[in-house]
């Protein structure tokens, strides 16, 4: 059931365009000015979340950094157009520095959503899942915030134990508490 939702909301969302402004009121709802927040570089017709980062300009922006599969993700600071980025192996743009942080919020894409239980589709590496776990094992107090859609939102999404729920998500129209 994961694999038909993940074709039929990659059709969904690709038609989706955001409006900048209504995301970032929600995030500074949640943020603080001064926080160090994770983006993810987006991929073809993912929601682009670079068009916020001008209402985030008092934040510490960092992007994920890939290591090994079965290795949670790293996160390095960005600085638009001046930190250089290459292509890793899934062809996501990442910094070539290492600076590397624990980010105080984190956001975290996904294809559809349960508002119910917080849970999301992403693309099925587990990357985010494995990282989400590994912060909370050690204790980081870092917050995990699904950046979606209302058209995205699905009832009763299937879940393993694998699968980490977010700790809020954020739509065009709301926050998922």
């Amino acid at each position: 059931m994961k694999n038909e939702l993940r074709i039929l909301y990659k059709q969904i969302r690709k038609d989706i365009k955001i409006q900048p402004e209504l995301y970032a009121q929600q995030l500074k709802n949640i943020i603080k000015p001064e926080s160090s927040i994770s983006i993810y570089y987006p991929l073809l017709n993912e929601l682009n979340i670079l068009s916020i980062l001008p209402y985030l300009n008092t934040n510490k922006i960092l992007l994920p950094i890939l290591q090994k599969e079965t290795e949670p993700l790293l996160f390095s600071l960005f600085i638009q157009n001046k930190t250089e980025l290459q292509l890793n192996k899934f062809k996501i743009l990442e910094p070539i520095q290492k600076n590397y942080e624990i980010p105080q919020f984190c956001i975290v894409p996904l294809l559809c959503f349960d508002p119910q239980n917080k849970h999301r589709i992403g693309y099925g590496g587990g990357y985010y899942d494995r990282t989400i776990q590994y912060y909370r094992s050690q204790n980081y107090n870092t917050k995990f915030i699904g950046f979606g859609h209302e058209l995205l939102k699905v009832n009763n999404i299937p879940y393993t134990n694998n699968d980490q729920q977010l700790d809020f998500i954020i739509t065009n129209q709301k926050i998922y508490y």
